[in-house]
């Protein structure tokens, strides 16, 4: 039985796929980071999950795809603790940017980029993703990732440049929010940065406003500036997918915007597990 894994910062979504080309799945759990996890925390994350333990012994491969495994030691590290509760598995850990890749692209080539919690870009030439810029994080980079648009909300609201409609909402969402509050999440307690994503949610209810466009916008300019310009460069005419639910929810805007700067339009998917799934599936059912 393979298990298949695409895991951000924030969310893991676990698939099987049985010798048959039976899917079990998707199974959801906090996601997994080697910078933020210990190898003893990986395997309880597993562990009280029983839909992933109780198959432990009948999992022959795993195919981990996760956020910030872009080193040997890092892969090393998830990988080790996998093997803990896999103990029979052939366990195969690799940068989520790679499932994204084969989400987006199968075999084919072209750019690919994450917009989750975090955000990174790649060139995939249908086997290898090659990095030109890397990904720095919430603090110094992730431009136009949740996190991104997160702080672009919260800025917004406690600077009360709102326009009335928008803060109107804002304040019916989210009653309670005031600046002590927010400083007090962001720098005072530990892991900040899914709660400065979870303010991006907002947008989606208003991504036809001039405020939502703006700050999508704004953020896609820090992106191209600092990531997919490098990339148009080198790869003119290349198409350009995105993974991520904000991805995809602002499709319509990222196409505008990535054309402009050289890009065809690639492909834009929301949950790239499910597109894992049928990869796999194609592989072994040949």
């Amino acid at each position: 039985m393979i298990l298949l894994v695409d895991s951000g910062s924030t969310k893991a979504a676990w698939a099987f796929i049985d010798a048959n080309g039976q899917e079990i799945g998707p199974i959801y759990t906090i996601g997994i980071n080697p910078f933020q996890h210990s190898q003893e925390d990986i395997v309880s994350i597993i562990n009280d999950e029983s839909a992933l333990s109780n198959r432990a012994a009948e999992t022959t491969d795993i195919h981990f795809y996760g956020a910030s495994c872009s080193s040997e030691e890092r892969c090393t590290h998830v990988a080790q603790a996998l093997g803990q509760v896999f103990t029979n598995a052939n366990i195969i850990v690799d940068h989520d940017l790679k499932a994204a890749a084969i989400a987006c692209n199968w075999d084919r080539k072209g750019v690919v980029c994450i917009l989750g919690t975090g955000s990174s870009v790649c060139y995939y030439d249908g086997v290898d993703c090659t990095q030109l810029t890397p990904a720095l994080g919430y603090v110094l980079g992730d431009e136009c990732s949740g996190t991104a648009m997160g702080k672009a909300v919260l800025r917004s609201y406690l600077y009360g440049r709102m326009p009335t409609h928008i803060q109107a909402a804002f304040e019916e969402n989210y009653p309670d929010l005031h600046k002590d509050k927010v400083l007090d999440r962001v720098y005072a307690q530990a892991n900040p940065k899914p709660y400065i994503a979870s303010f991006s949610r907002f947008l989606g209810d208003y991504h036809e406003d001039p405020f939502t466009i703006e700050i999508i916008k704004n953020e896609f300019k820090k992106l191209s500036s600092m990531h997919l310009l490098n990339y148009s460069k080198l790869y003119p005419n290349s198409p350009i997918s995105f993974v991520g639910s904000m991805a995809y929810q602002f499709q319509d805007v990222l196409s505008k915007e990535c054309a402009l700067i050289g890009f065809t339009k690639g492909s834009f998917v929301r949950k790239p597990l499910l597109e894992l799934v049928k990869y796999y599936k194609a592989k072994i059912l040949v």
